[in-house]
């Protein structure tokens, strides 16, 4: 169930409105502002944040039992051919040297949640700001299955090209540090190490169900 959605301006806020949603503005803007005013306005046991275009699964199950725990789950593109070159960031997931929270299906324990809220509006890219901050990551053992890009040209450049230069990693196995312009004019060095526990579990699978719909922040009662 959506308990509230982030809106961007007025026109959201009424669209939001008209569906019966709870709304609350974004306070910082973009995804990393909109996710920082979740954590920040809506009080929860956890806070789960996924992509629209996912579909419901078991993964989400997991996701909840994650509780007190940052935790990933690593997205399935249902597209062949995009799936080849998305399960190429998938090792990245397996050893704890370079393990990543996948913005697409993470979790933040509400003990986490302040400091999550301030790396993010430090940093626009969302996946980096709450990484850098996790300390230790569980990935689950699941893979999340989402509809391929409609722009497929852009997604293979961005996994070809874009998503290495974000994850490059030295000798030691750290993150190395990477400065973004943030619309608010400031940059969001993040650094991280160390990350996780090493091993994956037996196994990935995942099942499918309706497309999940909406930009929503889910709120869970656990």
């Amino acid at each position: 169930m959506v308990d509230y959605v982030v809106v961007d301006d007025e026109v959201d806020a009424e669209a939001a409105e008209a569906a019966g949603l709870r709304w609350v503005l974004n306070k910082y803007g973009g995804k990393s502002g909109a996710l920082a005013t979740a954590l920040e306005e809506v009080e929860a046991d956890l806070y789960v944040f996924i992509d629209d275009d996912a579909y419901p699964g078991r993964w989400l199950e997991a996701l909840r039992g994650a509780c007190g725990r940052f935790a990933t789950a690593y997205r399935w593109v249902l597209d062949r051919f995009q799936n080849l070159f998305s399960l190429g960031g998938f090792d990245w997931m397996v050893w704890r040297r370079t393990r990543f929270l996948y913005g697409g299906a993470m979790s933040v324990p509400a003990a986490r949640r302040r400091e999550a809220a301030e790396a993010l509006k430090r940093c626009p890219v969302d996946d980096m700001a709450l990484t850098a901050v996790a300390g230790n990551i569980e990935v689950l053992p699941v893979l999340v299955p989402m509809d391929g890009a409609e722009d497929a040209s852009g997604f293979f450049l961005r996994q070809a090209c874009g998503d290495p230069l974000l994850r490059l990693v030295d000798g030691g196995g750290r993150f190395l540090s990477a400065s973004f312009p943030h619309p608010r004019g400031e940059d969001c060095p993040q650094v991280a190490e160390g990350l996780g526990e090493d091993g994956l579990g037996a196994g990935c699978p995942f099942a499918s169900g309706e497309a999940a719909t909406g930009g929503g922040v889910f709120r869970l009662r656990i």
